[in-house]
């Protein structure tokens, strides 16, 4: 199981999408992250490698479940979502 705690992070990363400072809020990060990654998370069920998840109530987790072979294919698999790289350490 994956899960992802959006906290406040993006801040400092948004500024690398090309949004302008006035713009830091939650529509920005819906743009150019949080909407990306479920648009690539519905590729990962069709090729079925995300087998369940979704929201948590009440909270920012993401959960789900990923069907994959290997550690590395596992990571590469995370690292291909949009959302990972504002929470990343520059």
């Amino acid at each position: 199981m994956v899960q992802s705690n959006v906290g406040t992070g993006w801040k400092t990363h948004v500024h690398d999408a090309n949004c302008a400072p006035a713009t830091y809020r939650a529509s920005c990060v819906l743009d150019f992250f949080v909407l990306p990654t479920f648009d690539r998370i519905m590729e990962l069920i069709g090729q079925g490698k995300v087998l369940a998840g979704g929201l948590i109530a009440g909270t920012r987790i993401c959960s789900f479940i990923i069907d994959v072979k290997s550690n590395d294919e596992g990571d590469e698999l995370l690292h291909s979502l949009p959302i990972w790289g504002p929470w990343t350490s520059p």
